[in-house]
């Protein structure tokens, strides 16, 4: 009952229109299209960082000697 009020309400909200009397630039749209994919981008490169890095934690094959700390004897 509450799920159909709510999207009686949103519908209402969406289709009821008024004028807004603002203008928005050129600018504005190349700005908000800049924020936007430089927004998917930061989460793509981040993703990737977070993947890289839990793959190098399961498959790292651990060190054959970790007292020499990769230091050989001559």
């Amino acid at each position: 009952m509450f799920l159909k009020i709510s999207a009686l309400a949103l519908a209402a909200l969406l289709l009821s229109t008024s004028n807004a009397y603002a203008y928005i630039d050129p600018g504005t749209g190349s700005a908000a299209t800049t924020a936007i994919i430089g927004f998917f981008a930061a989460a793509a490169y981040t993703l990737r960082k977070f993947f890289y890095r839990l793959k190098d934690m399961i498959f790292s094959k651990p060190s054959k000697d970790a007292s020499t700390d990769g230091k050989q004897d001559k």
